[in-house]
C-alpha cells in the first residue's frame, strides 16, 4: 500500500494502462478483428464482439475461442495474462511494453487468419 501512496503512482498506472489499451485497439483494429476494450486503465479486458458492453450480461465475447487463442499466443511470446481482466504493472518498463505490442500485434495477426 505503501507504493499506492507514492507520488505519481497512479498516474503512470493510468498511463500503462492507457498504452496498453490503445496498442490492443490499434492492432486488433488494423487486423480487421472486431473488440470492445472495457474497463478503466487501471483494469480492462478485451471483448471480441462488436456489441455495446453495458454490463456483466452484455460483456460477452461473441467468440470465445477467439479470446482463447488471442491469450494463449500472448503467453507463448512470454506475456502473462488472465483468462479475465488486465491490470497493468507499475514495473513495466518500455522495453516490456514493446515486446507486449510485438505479442499483441502477432497474436492479432494469427486472429485475422483464422
Amino acid at each position: 500500500m505503501e507504493i499506492l501512496r507514492r507520488e505519481g503512482t497512479y498516474e503512470r498506472l493510468i498511463d500503462l494502462g492507457s498504452r496498453l489499451q490503445k496498442v490492443q485497439s490499434d492492432t486488433l483494429s488494423s487486423a480487421g478483428i472486431t473488440h470492445q476494450i472495457v474497463g478503466d486503465p487501471t483494469l480492462f479486458d478485451v471483448f471480441f464482439t462488436d456489441a455495446n458492453c453495458l454490463d456483466y450480461r452484455s460483456a460477452k465475447h461473441r467468440d470465445p475461442k477467439q479470446n482463447a487463442l488471442y491469450n494463449d499466443m500472448l503467453r507463448k511470446s512470454g506475456i502473462f495474462t488472465s483468462p479475465g481482466k488486465i491490470f497493468p504493472s507499475l514495473a513495466l518498463s518500455d522495453d516490456d511494453l514493446e515486446q507486449t505490442a510485438f505479442a499483441m500485434n502477432e497474436a492479432a495477426k494469427t486472429l485475422a487468419s483464422d
